[in-house]
C-alpha cells in the first residue's frame, strides 16, 4: 500500500516539477494550471488535444509519455515484487 501511494507521488511530482519549469517559460497553457493538466495528460496518455504545444516544443509531450509509462511499469514491479515477498514470508512462517 505504501508503495502505491510513494508511486503516485513520484508520478506527481514529476509531472508538477516539469509543469512548473514549463509553465514560466509562457509557452505551455496561459496558467500554470493548464501547463499541469498538459503534463499530468502526457503523463498518462499522449494528451487529449485540449493544449497544442508550439513546434519546438511537440517532441517533448513523447518524451513525456514514454517517462509516465515507465514510472508506472517501474511501480508496477515494484508493487509485485513486494507481494511476492509478503507471499514468500507467509510460506516460511507456516513451514
Amino acid at each position: 500500500m505504501q508503495i502505491g501511494f510513494l508511486g503516485a507521488a513520484v508520478h506527481w511530482s514529476q509531472a508538477a516539477i516539469v509543469a512548473i519549469a514549463a509553465s514560466r517559460t509562457g509557452e505551455i497553457g496561459a496558467t500554470p494550471e493548464e501547463a499541469l493538466h498538459f503534463f499530468f495528460m502526457s503523463f498518462t496518455a499522449l494528451g487529449s488535444g485540449e493544449i497544442i504545444l508550439p513546434a519546438h516544443w511537440r517532441i517533448l509531450s513523447g518524451m513525456m509519455a514514454v517517462n509516465g509509462f515507465r514510472n508506472i511499469g517501474m511501480i508496477r514491479g515494484l508493487v509485485i515484487e513486494m507481494m511476492r515477498q509478503v507471499r514468500l514470508r507467509q510460506r516460511a512462517s507456516v513451514e
